[in-house]
C-alpha cells in the first residue's frame, strides 16, 4: 500500500515537469529566434558593405587612370549590380579626374542604404526610417 502511493506521486511530478519544460522552451526559443534573425540581418548589412567597398575601389581605380567622372560613376555602378546604385549615390573627387595633376589623390565615395527587416534590430541600429545607411570610400593617386 505504501509502495502504490509513492508511484502515484512520481507520475504526478513527471506530468508537472513536462509543462515546465514546455514553458522553458518557449522562453528560450524566442531568444534563439531573435539571435538567428539578428545574425541574418547582420550578414545582409555586411554583404552590402562589402559590395559598396568593391564599388568604391573599382571607381577610384578608374579615376586614377584619368577617366571622366561620368565613366568613373558608371564603372562603380557596374561593379556592384546588387546595390541598385544611381549616379547620385557615387561621388568623385576631384570633379574632373582628366584635368588633375599626376599624384593628386582621387576619392570615390559610395552611399547606399540597407533595408532592415527585423524591427527589434532596427532599435539597436538607431532610428533610420529608410534603412541602415552605409558609406564606403576609397582613395588612390592619379597616375
Amino acid at each position: 500500500m505504501y509502495l502504490g502511493s509513492v508511484i502515484l506521486r512520481d507520475s504526478k511530478a513527471a506530468c508537472s515537469e513536462r509543462g515546465a519544460a514546455a514553458v522553458e522552451f518557449a522562453l528560450v526559443a524566442m531568444l534563439l529566434i531573435l539571435l538567428l534573425v539578428g545574425s541574418l540581418q547582420f550578414g545582409l548589412i555586411f554583404n552590402r558593405w562589402l559590395m559598396a567597398e568593391h564599388a568604391a575601389r573599382e571607381g577610384v581605380r578608374w579615376a586614377s587612370l584619368r577617366n571622366p567622372a561620368g565613366a568613373v560613376r558608371a564603372q562603380a555602378i557596374a561593379a556592384s549590380p546588387g546595390l541598385d546604385l544611381g549616379a547620385g549615390d557615387v561621388s568623385v573627387s576631384p570633379g574632373d579626374p582628366t584635368a588633375a595633376l599626376p599624384g593628386t589623390p582621387a576619392t570615390v565615395i559610395v552611399r547606399t542604404t540597407v533595408p532592415i527587416f527585423v524591427p527589434i534590430v532596427d532599435g539597436f541600429l538607431g532610428e533610420n526610417p529608410g534603412g541602415f545607411p552605409l558609406t564606403a570610400s576609397a582613395t588612390q593617386r592619379i597616375e
